[in-house]
């Protein structure tokens, strides 16, 4: 299992912490999501055997945010 931070910035005022922690839990490998709305702090535990940090990043985007690792 390997974990990783995201800082996550909204492109719109609201901040969608419900679509981020639905569309990561989608994919296959990820085991849990833990978002700190306030911060802007996403927390992903995964199989690094079966999902990359290149799929969360994606998918984080995809729901309208810019993302990267911290």
């Amino acid at each position: 299992m390997q974990a990783i931070h995201l800082k996550a910035t909204a492109r719109s005022a609201e901040w969608a912490a419900s679509a981020v922690t639905w569309t990561l839990r989608r994919i296959v490998g990820v085991k849990d999501v833990a978002v700190l709305a306030s911060l802007g702090i996403v927390s992903v535990l995964f199989d690094e055997r079966v999902a990359t940090t290149e799929q969360i990043l994606a998918a984080v985007r995809r729901v309208g945010f810019d993302a990267k690792v911290l």
